[in-house]
C-alpha cells in the first residue's frame, strides 16, 4: 500500500517516515510539506542520506482531485500543528471516502466542539468530529479496527492515560481531584526555531509551563471521564527537562476507602492482567525510566499505593516521538487495515 505523510519534515513526521520505510505492507511513501516543499528530503534530514532522496511535494497537492487515486494512496498521515489538518481531512472524507486518515495533531481528538473551541479555537468541520475514533489502541482497539478516521492521541495524554485508565475502569479511585505531573524532552516542542528551545535556555533546568492550562488537559479529561463513567476533576502540570526524547508522567488519585484493602493487595496484578494482551505496554515491578523506552513504541507502567495518604501513584514513560506520536500512528494504521498489530514498530529500545 502506498501512503502519504503530510508534514514529513517535522520531528514526528521524520520519525513516521523512518517507520513507514521499514513497514512490510507499505510501498511508496509520498512526502509532503508546506514551508519546505521542493527540498530534497535527505538535505533537510541527513540521517536519510542514501535512503530517502525524494523531493518534498507541496501539501496542497493532496487537495488536487484524483491525486490519491492516481497514486494508489491507501492512507494519509497528517503530522501537522493543530488547526492545519482540518482542510485535508475534510477534503479526503468528502472526496476519497475509502482512504485511511490518521491525524497526529489535535484537530480530531476532542469529540465536543465546544470543548475544542475552549482550548483551541474555532473548528472548520465540526460535523466530522464524531467520525474520528480516539486512537489509543490499548483502550479503543475494537473501534479502531476497520475505522478509516483516527485522531492520534497526544504524547502527554498517552503516558498519563495508560498509567491511570486501569484504575479508573476498576472504580478504585476518587475522580474529583486527579493530579498528573509530566516531564517531557525538548523534541515535544517541535522543530521550529525559538529562543526558549536554545541549549542554553533548557540545559541544567526543569521548566514548568502552562500548569492547569495546557491544551492536552481536554483530551486527558475526556478519556478519563469515559473510562470512569463520570466527569473527572483533573490538574495537569507539565514541565520541560533537558533531554531530547521521552516523557515521564506520575499520576496521583485518592483511593476510595472501601477499595483500599483490595488495592493494597491486588492493584499491580490487576494492571498486569489489564494489559496482558497489549503488545506495547509493559507493567513493571519497579519504577520506570525513560531511557528504557527510548526509540521504541513501548509504554512502561508502574503502580503503587501510598498507604499513609491512601493515594494511588501510577507512572507511565514513553518515547514522545514514537509511542507518543508516530509509532502509535503506525499501530493505528495496522489495526485500521488488519495488518499484523506490531508490523513496522516492533523494535527494541535504544540502549544505552
Amino acid at each position: 500500500m502506498n501512503v502519504c505523510v503530510v508534514g514529513a519534515s517535522g520531528y514526528a513526521g521524520q520519525q513516521l517516515v523512518a517507520l513507514l520505510m521499514n513497514h512490510p505492507q507499505v510501498g511508496k511513501v509520498f512526502l509532503m510539506a508546506s514551508s519546505t516543499a521542493g527540498a530534497r528530503y535527505s538535505d533537510l534530514n541527513p540521517a536519510f542520506k542514501g535512503r530517502m532522496e525524494e523531493l518534498l511535494l507541496p501539501a496542497t497537492d493532496l487537495l488536487i482531485p484524483g491525486f490519491v487515486k492516481e497514486n494508489d494512496i491507501g492512507a494519509v498521515f497528517l503530522a501537522l500543528p493543530h488547526g492545519a489538518s482540518m482542510p485535508y481531512a475534510q477534503f479526503l472524507i468528502e472526496n476519497e471516502p475509502e482512504v485511511g486518515i490518521i491525524d497526529l495533531g489535535a484537530d480530531f481528538r476532542i469529540h465536543d466542539v465546544e470543548v475544542y473551541k475552549k482550548w483551541y479555537g474555532d473548528h472548520t468541520c465540526p460535523q466530522y468530529l464524531d467520525r474520528f475514533v480516539y486512537g489509543l489502541p490499548e483502550v479503543h482497539r475494537d473501534q479502531i479496527m476497520g475505522c478509516r478516521t483516527i485522531g492520534n492521541p497526544g504524547c502527554y495524554p498517552t503516558s498519563i492515560l495508560l498509567a491511570l485508565i486501569p484504575a479508573l475502569k476498576a472504580g478504585v479511585v476518587e475522580t474529583d481531584r486527579i493530579v498528573a505531573d509530566s516531564k517531557s524532552g525538548m523534541s515535544g516542542a517541535g522543530k521550529t526555531a525559538a529562543i526558549s528551545s536554545l541549549f542554553t535556555e533548557v540545559a541544567e533546568t526543569v521548566r514548568p509551563y502552562k500548569t492547569g492550562k495546557h491544551r492536552h488537559t481536554a483530551e486527558i479529561a475526556q478519556e478519563m471521564s469515559q473510562a470512569a463513567g463520570e466527569a473527572v476533576g483533573l490538574l495537569f502540570a507539565p514541565s520541560i527537562v533537558p533531554m531530547s526524547r521521552g516523557i515521564q508522567s506520575t499520576v496521583y488519585a485518592a483511593i476510595k476507602p472501601e477499595k483500599l484493602e483490595w488495592a493494597k493487595s491486588s492493584i499491580l496484578n490487576y494492571y498486569k492482567e489489564f494489559y496482558k494482551d497489549a503488545p506495547f505496554v509493559r507493567v513493571l515491578d519497579e519504577q520506570p525510566e525513560t531511557r528504557n523506552v527510548r526509540g521504541s513504541n513501548y509504554c512502561d507502567v508502574w503502580v503503587t499505593i501510598d498507604e499513609d495518604t491512601s493515594t494511588l501513584v501510577a507512572m507511565g514513560v514513553i518515547d514522545n516521538l514514537v509511542k507518543g506520536a508516530s509509532g502509535q500512528a503506525v499501530h493505528n494504521f495496522n489495526l485500521m487495515f488488519g495488518f499484523e498489530e506490531t508490523a513496522g514498530i516492533n523494535m527494541l529500545p535504544l540502549y544505552p
